[in-house]
Protein backbone atom coordinates (compact mmCIF):
# COMPACT_ATOMS: atom_id res chain seq x y z
CA UNK A 1 0.00 0.00 0.00
CA UNK A 2 2.82 2.23 0.73
CA UNK A 3 3.70 1.81 -3.16
CA UNK A 4 0.59 3.00 -4.01
CA UNK A 5 0.29 5.78 -1.58
CA UNK A 6 3.87 7.32 -3.21
CA UNK A 7 2.67 6.90 -6.95
CA UNK A 8 -0.64 8.64 -6.09
CA UNK A 9 1.61 11.53 -4.62
CA UNK A 10 3.28 11.24 -8.00
CA UNK A 11 0.39 11.57 -10.28
CA UNK A 12 -0.64 14.83 -8.17
CA UNK A 13 2.80 16.18 -8.67
CA UNK A 14 3.30 15.20 -12.08
CA UNK A 15 -0.44 15.64 -13.43
CA UNK A 16 0.11 16.60 -16.64
CA UNK A 17 2.73 13.47 -17.54
CA UNK A 18 1.67 10.43 -19.01
CA UNK A 19 1.34 7.26 -16.16
CA UNK A 20 3.89 5.33 -16.93
CA UNK A 21 6.13 8.33 -16.50
CA UNK A 22 4.55 9.96 -13.72
CA UNK A 23 4.65 6.88 -11.46
CA UNK A 24 8.53 5.84 -12.88
CA UNK A 25 9.41 1.88 -13.52
CA UNK A 26 10.11 1.28 -10.09
CA UNK A 27 6.12 1.93 -8.89
CA UNK A 28 4.12 1.04 -12.56
CA UNK A 29 4.35 -2.69 -12.20
CA UNK A 30 3.24 -3.24 -8.30
CA UNK A 31 0.77 -0.21 -8.81
CA UNK A 32 -0.48 -2.40 -11.98
CA UNK A 33 -0.48 -5.95 -10.00
CA UNK A 34 -2.73 -3.81 -7.23
CA UNK A 35 -5.37 -2.98 -9.90
CA UNK A 36 -4.95 -6.23 -11.79
CA UNK A 37 -6.69 -7.90 -8.57
CA UNK A 38 -10.49 -8.61 -8.44
CA UNK A 39 -10.45 -7.95 -4.88
CA UNK A 40 -9.42 -4.29 -5.40
CA UNK A 41 -12.69 -2.41 -6.26
CA UNK A 42 -13.69 1.03 -6.11
CA UNK A 43 -15.98 0.40 -2.95
CA UNK A 44 -12.28 -1.12 -1.11
CA UNK A 45 -9.95 1.59 -2.43
CA UNK A 46 -12.55 4.43 -1.12
CA UNK A 47 -13.63 3.22 2.26
CA UNK A 48 -11.53 4.86 3.83
CA UNK A 49 -12.16 7.99 2.13
CA UNK A 50 -16.17 7.18 3.13
CA UNK A 51 -15.30 6.89 6.63
CA UNK A 52 -13.24 10.13 6.90
CA UNK A 53 -16.36 12.00 4.89
CA UNK A 54 -18.73 10.45 7.95
CA UNK A 55 -16.35 11.97 10.41
CA UNK A 56 -16.27 15.21 8.99
CA UNK A 57 -19.93 15.57 8.68
CA UNK A 58 -20.09 14.41 12.19
CA UNK A 59 -17.44 17.16 13.45
CA UNK A 60 -18.72 20.11 11.31
CA UNK A 61 -20.91 22.59 12.82
CA UNK A 62 -23.96 22.77 10.90
CA UNK A 63 -26.42 20.17 11.58
CA UNK A 64 -27.64 19.99 8.07
CA UNK A 65 -25.50 18.17 5.86
CA UNK A 66 -25.94 18.58 1.91
CA UNK A 67 -25.11 15.99 -0.55
CA UNK A 68 -24.82 17.29 -4.59
CA UNK A 69 -25.28 14.19 -6.59
CA UNK A 70 -24.19 13.91 -10.47
CA UNK A 71 -22.57 12.12 -13.40
CA UNK A 72 -19.92 12.74 -15.73
CA UNK A 73 -18.11 10.48 -18.43
CA UNK A 74 -14.30 9.99 -19.33
CA UNK A 75 -14.32 10.18 -22.66
CA UNK A 76 -11.28 7.71 -23.84
CA UNK A 77 -12.19 7.71 -27.54
CA UNK A 78 -9.00 9.13 -28.71
CA UNK A 79 -7.29 6.29 -26.99
CA UNK A 80 -8.04 3.21 -29.76
CA UNK A 81 -5.96 0.57 -27.46
CA UNK A 82 -7.74 0.92 -24.28
CA UNK A 83 -10.17 -1.79 -24.01
CA UNK A 84 -13.09 -2.83 -21.42
CA UNK A 85 -14.74 0.37 -22.13
CA UNK A 86 -18.43 1.41 -23.47
CA UNK A 87 -20.40 3.63 -25.86
CA UNK A 88 -20.58 7.31 -24.72
CA UNK A 89 -23.87 7.54 -26.49
CA UNK A 90 -26.23 6.04 -29.66
CA UNK A 91 -23.36 6.55 -32.07
CA UNK A 92 -20.98 3.92 -33.05
CA UNK A 93 -17.55 5.67 -32.38
CA UNK A 94 -16.91 7.09 -28.74
CA UNK A 95 -15.80 4.84 -25.61
CA UNK A 96 -15.85 5.86 -22.26
CA UNK A 97 -16.62 5.16 -18.68
CA UNK A 98 -19.16 6.45 -16.56
CA UNK A 99 -18.83 7.77 -12.64
CA UNK A 100 -21.67 8.85 -10.70
CA UNK A 101 -20.80 10.16 -7.44
CA UNK A 102 -22.36 11.94 -4.46
CA UNK A 103 -20.52 14.92 -2.57
CA UNK A 104 -21.27 15.45 1.16
CA UNK A 105 -20.97 19.19 1.76
CA UNK A 106 -22.11 22.24 4.37
CA UNK A 107 -24.69 24.60 3.60
CA UNK A 108 -22.03 27.18 2.94
CA UNK A 109 -20.46 24.99 0.49
CA UNK A 110 -17.00 23.51 2.30
CA UNK A 111 -16.48 20.20 1.29
CA UNK A 112 -16.79 16.60 3.53
CA UNK A 113 -15.99 14.36 1.09
CA UNK A 114 -17.35 11.74 -0.87
CA UNK A 115 -20.31 9.14 0.17
CA UNK A 116 -20.78 7.20 -3.05
CA UNK A 117 -19.15 6.47 -6.09
CA UNK A 118 -20.30 4.54 -9.11
CA UNK A 119 -17.78 3.67 -11.68
CA UNK A 120 -19.60 1.62 -15.23
CA UNK A 121 -18.78 1.53 -18.98
CA UNK A 122 -22.08 0.99 -20.63
CA UNK A 123 -22.37 -2.50 -22.86
CA UNK A 124 -22.91 -3.25 -26.31
CA UNK A 125 -26.89 -3.42 -25.97
CA UNK A 126 -26.73 0.43 -25.23
CA UNK A 127 -27.42 1.30 -28.76
CA UNK A 128 -29.12 -1.70 -29.64
CA UNK A 129 -32.31 -0.39 -27.78
CA UNK A 130 -34.43 2.06 -29.03
CA UNK A 131 -35.06 4.97 -26.24
CA UNK A 132 -38.82 3.79 -25.38
CA UNK A 133 -37.32 0.59 -25.25
CA UNK A 134 -34.98 1.93 -22.52
CA UNK A 135 -37.86 3.65 -20.74
CA UNK A 136 -39.43 0.72 -20.78
CA UNK A 137 -37.04 -1.08 -18.60
CA UNK A 138 -37.56 -1.33 -14.63
CA UNK A 139 -35.75 0.64 -12.53
CA UNK A 140 -33.35 -1.55 -11.65
CA UNK A 141 -32.12 -1.78 -15.48
CA UNK A 142 -32.00 1.75 -16.18
CA UNK A 143 -28.79 3.81 -15.40
CA UNK A 144 -31.11 5.76 -13.83
CA UNK A 145 -31.01 3.81 -10.53
CA UNK A 146 -27.69 5.31 -9.79
CA UNK A 147 -29.50 7.92 -8.18
CA UNK A 148 -31.45 5.90 -6.10
CA UNK A 149 -28.37 3.76 -5.39
CA UNK A 150 -26.55 7.64 -4.39
CA UNK A 151 -29.24 8.34 -1.71
CA UNK A 152 -29.36 4.58 0.06
CA UNK A 153 -25.71 4.25 0.23
CA UNK A 154 -25.72 8.01 1.77
CA UNK A 155 -27.79 7.02 4.40
CA UNK A 156 -26.01 4.06 4.89
CA UNK A 157 -22.59 5.24 5.28
CA UNK A 158 -23.88 8.92 7.05
CA UNK A 159 -26.37 6.31 9.33
CA UNK A 160 -24.36 7.25 12.39
CA UNK A 161 -24.32 11.20 11.64
CA UNK A 162 -28.27 10.87 11.06
CA UNK A 163 -28.73 8.79 14.14
CA UNK A 164 -26.81 11.84 16.18
CA UNK A 165 -29.40 14.04 15.34
CA UNK A 166 -28.37 15.82 11.83
CA UNK A 167 -30.18 15.85 8.76
CA UNK A 168 -28.83 14.98 5.39
CA UNK A 169 -30.67 16.28 1.92
CA UNK A 170 -29.37 14.76 -0.94
CA UNK A 171 -30.17 16.55 -4.30
CA UNK A 172 -30.05 16.22 -7.81
CA UNK A 173 -30.55 18.07 -10.93
CA UNK A 174 -33.62 17.18 -13.40
CA UNK A 175 -32.43 13.72 -14.46
CA UNK A 176 -32.97 12.73 -11.06
CA UNK A 177 -36.77 13.78 -11.02
CA UNK A 178 -37.84 10.56 -11.38
CA UNK A 179 -41.11 8.75 -9.35
CA UNK A 180 -38.63 5.90 -8.06
CA UNK A 181 -35.99 8.42 -6.93
CA UNK A 182 -38.87 10.28 -4.46
CA UNK A 183 -40.59 7.13 -3.38
CA UNK A 184 -37.50 5.04 -2.18
CA UNK A 185 -35.31 7.66 -0.28
CA UNK A 186 -33.80 5.15 1.05
CA UNK A 187 -34.64 5.97 4.60
CA UNK A 188 -34.29 2.20 5.69
CA UNK A 189 -30.72 3.28 6.29
CA UNK A 190 -31.17 5.96 8.11
CA UNK A 191 -33.78 5.65 10.69
CA UNK A 192 -32.87 8.53 12.91
CA UNK A 193 -33.14 11.01 10.13
CA UNK A 194 -33.73 9.85 6.21
CA UNK A 195 -31.73 11.66 3.51
CA UNK A 196 -34.12 13.07 1.66
CA UNK A 197 -34.19 13.65 -2.09
CA UNK A 198 -34.45 17.31 -3.43
CA UNK A 199 -34.43 18.20 -7.23
CA UNK A 200 -31.92 21.45 -6.85
CA UNK A 201 -32.58 22.54 -10.09
CA UNK A 202 -33.89 22.27 -13.97
CA UNK A 203 -30.37 22.29 -15.26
Amino acid sequence: MQSVTEAAELLVVKRVAPFSAAVEDRLRQSVGDMFANGRVTPDVVLSGHYAASAIRCADCDSDEIYVAQDTMALNYSWHKAIGDLGPVNDRKTGKALFVHSALAMTPSGTSLGLVSARIWARGDEFREITHTERAALPIAEKESCKWIVGQNECGQRLAPVLDGGKTATVAGDRENDTMEAFSEPGIQYAPAGPARPEQAGTG
